[in-house]
Order: C-alpha cells, then sequence, then structure tokens
C-alpha cells in the first residue's frame, strides 16, 4: 500500500497519510451499530467504546514500516488503545481544555491514531500553532512552560470561548488540516497540538448510524 507524509509549520511534524486503509471497512461500520458506547475519559467530548485493535494486524507489515522509518521505533509496536469515538457534547457543554487545541502525550514515542468513517463533511483533523510560545509540539522540556503560559492567558485573556476550535484565534493559529475521508487512516505523534474540525453546524447526535464516528487510537514503541 501506498501513504503520504505531510508536514506543516516550522517544525514539520509528519503527518501520515493512508487513504483505503482497511478491506473491511463496511464490516467496521457495521459492528459500530451495536458497539456499548459510555462517556470517555480524558477530556474527549462525546462517547466511546472499545474495539479490538487486532484489524489493524491486516496492515501490520505496513505500519512496522512506518513506525520504524519515519518514527524511529526500535522495540515494535503496541496498541494501548482502541475505540470507537463519536463526537457527542453542545459547544455550551464544553469545558475549556476542549475548546483550545490539545496535545496527547508529551512522549516521542506516542503515536495518534485516527481512522475517519465519514467524509469530509464530517470534519477531518486541524493542527495548531500556539502563538505565544511559538509550539507546535509539546515536548517534555516544554511541557511546564507551556502549561503556565497558558494559565497566565486564561488569567488575562479569561476562559476560552464555548466552541470547537477550527481556524485561527487570540492563541492560536492553524497551520494544517487533514480532510475526512471514509477508510483513511492517519498517523501523528500525540505531541502536536491537534483538534478535530467540528462545524459549528456539526450533527453531535450519538447515533453511529449519522454522528461523527470516527476510530481513535494510540500506537506506542514497545
Amino acid at each position: 500500500m501506498q501513504y503520504d507524509i505531510v508536514r506543516h509549520g516550522n517544525e514539520q511534524e509528519p503527518v501520515i497519510i493512508i487513504d483505503d486503509f482497511s478491506s473491511h471497512f463496511e464490516q467496521l461500520k457495521e459492528a459500530s451499530l451495536s458497539a456499548n458506547f459510555a462517556p470517555a475519559l480524558a477530556g474527549y467530548p462525546g462517547i466511546r467504546s472499545p474495539l479490538n485493535p487486532s484489524y489493524l494486524g491486516e496492515r501490520g507489515e505496513l505500519l512496522s514500516e512506518i513506525t520504524r522509518n519515519i518514527y524511529g521505533f526500535t522495540k515494535g509496536i503496541n496498541c494501548e488503545s482502541c475505540d470507537y469515538s463519536i463526537v457527542t457534547a453542545k459547544p455550551h457543554d464544553l469545558v475549556s481544555g476542549q475548546c483550545i487545541p490539545h496535545y496527547d502525550s508529551a512522549d516521542n514515542d506516542v503515536l495518534a491514531m485516527m481512522h475517519y468513517m465519514l467524509g469530509a463533511q464530517s470534519g477531518g483533523t486541524a493542527f495548531y500553532r500556539h502563538k505565544a510560545t511559538g509550539f507546535e509540539a509539546i515536548t517534555p522540556e516544554r511541557q511546564s512552560h507551556y502549561k503556565a503560559i497558558l494559565k497566565s492567558e486564561r488569567e488575562s485573556l479569561g476562559e476560552a470561548h464555548k466552541s470547537y476550535i477550527y481556524g485561527d484565534n487570540k492563541q492560536f493559529e492553524m497551520i494544517g488540516e487533514v480532510e475526512a475521508k471514509p477508510n483513511r487512516l492517519i498517523l501523528y505523534r500525540g505531541r502536536i497540538l491537534h483538534s478535530g474540525c467540528i462545524a459549528k453546524d456539526a450533527n453531535l447526535s450519538p447515533d453511529p448510524a449519522i454522528g461523527r464516528i470516527t476510530i481513535n487510537g494510540f500506537l506506542v514503541d514497545k
């Protein structure tokens, strides 16, 4: 299979795009209809249902090549979590951390995986630069300073407006975007500042048949 590498901003972190990832895509969609969803943890604005990551094994050779050659994995790949995820939170119910770009882990060897079930209208993934620091990725060396600046900005600017971020604001600049496409899977280091592209008129239904459903997971070097 072929894959594309795109790089955004000044720090040029690699984002991998693999189209037509799974030959069992229709079965994955069908299985989501009977999945048991529950409120998500860790700040995700919606509901999730665990999914067996064994379906990734079909592309194990490709994923091994990518993680080894692009991201420097040396031990192998371990999928730490894999879930169907549906964005359901209404903008007025968001907490402040859900209204700005986030990072998943400062660890260099944690890759975020996003497998889109729907097309461009559902919203892809956008990547950001924090204006005050210029940071596009939050490494262990940057974490303390970044958190301190965010706290200072909350005190001076007030809490973020209750809405999903998509585009520039006073604190962040959007530096790139990957469009959603059915059966497109993307990988990127979890340390990159990013956010889902949730439109103001987005369908926030909890129904997996019509809601904004994706498969999310994390791959680590273990």
